[in-house]
């Protein structure tokens, strides 16, 4: 069931011929992972490119001894396609689940044979990868008009009820302000619906 959700996501990006799909299936794995998992840890070589079919995970990387919070990702979104695709060197950045979820997880060396052996699949991979950057770019662009609380209502228009089911203190990490202020902010306005 989860691999059906992942191809439409697939499928959003290029063509995919069913030969390409059943190549795809026969290398990638459905998991479940419960909150405070962390799947891809700083330092480490990750494994897997993650499709999150559901929940919402916290990307984050460690600045002199503290953790800082760099985003956000939820249902319908790629986890891990940068992080050492393409170099394959140990990651910079920490992925940990706040919210339980599933997906389809592949691994990275599965995704590069499937782009080193097929054009098509290296093509879709180009536009996943570009699709990615204009979402960053589109994000930082968001995060940076406005007040705080301008920024809170976007962030829950990306993530509805992550305001209810992420600690206040990472969304403030995020945002570069206090947790405290994050509370302030919320006692004055409404919640991520």
């Amino acid at each position: 069931m989860n691999f059906k959700y992942f191809i439409t996501y697939l499928q959003s990006h290029g063509a995919l011929p069913s030969h390409l799909e059943n190549d795809l299936r026969n290398r990638c794995e459905n998991f479940n992972v419960e909150e405070r998992t962390t799947i891809i840890q700083p330092g480490h070589l990750s494994k897997y490119i993650y499709f999150v079919g559901e929940g919402i995970f916290r990307t984050y990387r460690v600045n002199e001894a503290m953790e800082e919070t760099l985003g956000f990702s939820g249902a319908n979104e790629l986890i891990g396609v940068g992080q050492g695709f393409l170099n394959r060197s140990l990651s910079e950045i920490g992925v940990v689940c706040h919210v339980k979820g599933w997906g389809v997880k592949i691994r990275h060396l599965d995704w590069q044979l499937l782009v080193d052996d097929n054009p098509i699949f290296m093509d879709l991979s180009r536009n996943i990868l570009h699709h990615q950057l204009i979402k960053l770019e589109n994000e930082s662009v968001i995060y940076r008009k406005g007040d705080t609380r301008e920024k809170l209502d976007q962030l829950c228009k990306l993530h509805p009820g992550i305001l209810e089911m992420v600690a206040r203190k990472h969304i403030g990490n995020f945002f570069g302000i206090t947790e405290q202020a994050v509370s302030n902010i919320l006692s004055n306005t409404r919640k991520c619906s």
